[in-house]
């Protein structure tokens, strides 16, 4: 049988154990969520991301995807086209870490899988933003990625909210046709599009 003071030093090792998974608890439900702790009465935060497309004119929450079309008789092998995304936190929202999932096609799967493609962090959407010392999501000053690539998990950091929506971060989706000659020379380019849709996951960070 266990003496007396064996119990004891039990009873103490149990008791700090526990006040260790107390903090612990408490420490993750306030990273999420406002609590009053003299009721035991928890309100969860709010969260959500908004997208615009139109370099913050406009702002939609319901997809928080990019459609960017590329239409094959304005575009021939060695051509580029560019298209701007910006993204927030919604109005009273939590801060996030967003990551940009490669595309999905949805149109001619030969054209789509001949594009390349590359991002940047930027408010000017053209050629000139692609620079060695910008700061690419995807791809690089001299690489560009198969439409399929995403960036790296969490690239995109997002300051929470107040009552009005939070700073925005500016993006360049650079989109590229290479001029080679197996697509010169590919007959399933001519006459088709293809439509590349990105979308955006995030998740709260406080």
């Amino acid at each position: 049988m266990a003496s007396r003071d064996t119990l004891l030093r039990r009873g103490r090792v149990l008791a700090a154990a526990g006040i260790v998974l107390g903090t612990g608890a408490t420490l993750t439900l306030a990273s999420w969520s406002d609590a009053t702790f003299t009721t035991g009465t928890f309100g969860v935060g709010s969260f959500g991301i908004e997208a615009s497309i139109d370099s913050g004119a406009s702002w939609y929450q319901d997809e928080d995807d990019l459609a960017f079309t590329v239409a094959a008789t304005a575009i021939q092998p060695g051509d580029t086209r560019y298209a701007p995304l910006s993204v927030r936190t919604e109005s009273g929202s939590l801060g996030a870490l967003a990551t940009l999932a490669g595309a999905t096609s949805e149109g001619a799967t030969a054209l789509f899988d001949a594009l390349r493609y590359r991002v940047v962090e930027t408010t000017t959407c053209d050629a000139s933003a692609f620079t060695p010392a910008a700061s690419y999501v995807v791809g690089d000053s001299s690489t560009r990625e198969a439409l399929g690539t995403g960036s790296a998990p969490d690239a995109i950091t997002l300051a929470a909210a107040t009552p009005a929506p939070g700073p925005a971060r500016h993006y360049c989706f650079e989109v590229h046709l290479p001029g080679t000659r197996p697509n010169w020379t590919n007959s399933a380019l001519p006459g088709t599009t293809a439509l590349a849709r990105w979308q955006i996951a995030a998740s709260s960070t406080s």
